[in-house]
Order: structure tokens, then C-alpha cells, then sequence
């Protein structure tokens, strides 16, 4: 990510795709699946536009993926674990 005064979720988004595209090789497909996570992690995490991924941490990443554990089996977990 480059560096921004201020981020937008569709920004983040955006370059997090252009990143997975880029280092992993990831399909849209693929995409489209971790994006599904995304979203509501970085609204979770940061609240409203605009957004600083720097405010980032562990712990909001623990409390997001216990969160979905609570509403998704263990199959359906595997987006939110591989979604880096």
C-alpha cells in the first residue's frame, strides 16, 4: 500500500486486489471471495470512510475471525484465515 492521507474502504480494497493480483497471481474469483471478507473487517476494525490501516492490529484480526467462528463452519473459515 502507499502511503495516504486519507483511505477510503473502496481505496483499500482496490490496492489490497492490485497486491494479490501482483505478489499471489489471484484470480478474480479469488478475489471476489477475500474481498467478501474484507469489507466487513476493515468496517469492523476502523469504522467509517476515511479509514488508517496503520490503526491496524493482531487483536482486531483475533476478534474478527472469532467473531465469524461463531456464524460459519469450519469449511466456510478458510477465506477469512487465507485472506493476508
Amino acid at each position: 500500500m502507499t502511503n495516504r492521507d486519507s483511505w477510503t474502504l473502496d481505496s483499500i480494497v482496490e490496492t489490497y486486489k492490485q497486491d494479490q493480483r501482483r505478489v499471489r497471481g489471484l484470480r478474480e474469483a479469488t478475489l471476489k471471495s477475500y474481498e467478501q471478507v474484507l469489507r466487513p473487517f476493515l468496517r469492523l476494525s476502523l469504522g467509517e470512510d476515511p479509514l488508517d490501516p496503520t490503526r491496524l492490529t493482531t487483536a482486531d484480526v483475533v476478534r474478527f475471525v472469532t467473531s465469524l467462528q461463531e456464524r460459519y463452519a469450519a469449511r466456510s473459515m478458510k477465506y477469512a484465515r487465507t485472506a493476508r
